[in-house]
């Protein structure tokens, strides 16, 4: 295992005991950077871990400026924008030496159906249109809950109430 790699286990042990407070969760988008969201360490287990957590799908119809750009089918103005899933791989999860008290954890998108967002740089090993060498992707380790990404057997996210 890497040196900065974790498990499940040894990111509980390192919130009880205060080393760890903060998850940064993110998917690499279509220009290779990542986005996502900075999430209270103890949320993050006792939620975000098991059902994962909502993005919207503005963040894969953007150009470089983060400005939002016509022609995409995912989303548009006319359209409108929806959220997706945030699946964890849990195989990414690291240590983030120039940030203290924090991880980096990547993560696959699916639709609230289960289904890989084709667009994402993830979806090639997802069973979406893109083989997994088409795009910027920065996942450095080979996928351990393969069959747990997008599956219909994984729960649903829960949305919070408006």
């Amino acid at each position: 295992m890497p040196v900065d790699a974790m498990t499940v286990d040894s990111l509980r042990d390192a919130v009880a005991d205060g080393s760890i407070d903060t998850v940064v969760l993110a998917v690499t988008d279509l220009q290779g950077r990542l986005q996502g969201k900075r999430l209270d360490a103890e949320y993050f287990l006792s939620d975000v871990l098991e059902h994962g957590t909502d993005g919207c799908n503005y963040l894969f119809a953007v150009d470089v400026e983060m400005n939002t750009v016509s022609g995409y089918s995912i989303s548009s103005w006319d359209r409108g924008y929806g959220d997706f899933v945030m699946v964890p791989d849990l195989a990414t999860l690291r240590r983030l030496s120039w940030q203290p008290g924090t991880v980096l954890l990547l993560a696959d998108a699916c639709w609230l159906d289960h289904k890989p967002v084709s667009e994402s740089p993830s979806a090639g090993r997802l069973g979406g249109p893109f083989p997994s060498s088409t795009g910027p992707s920065l996942r450095a380790t080979p996928r351990t809950n393969r069959d747990r990404a997008c599956g219909a057997s994984r729960p649903r996210i829960r949305m919070a109430a408006a």
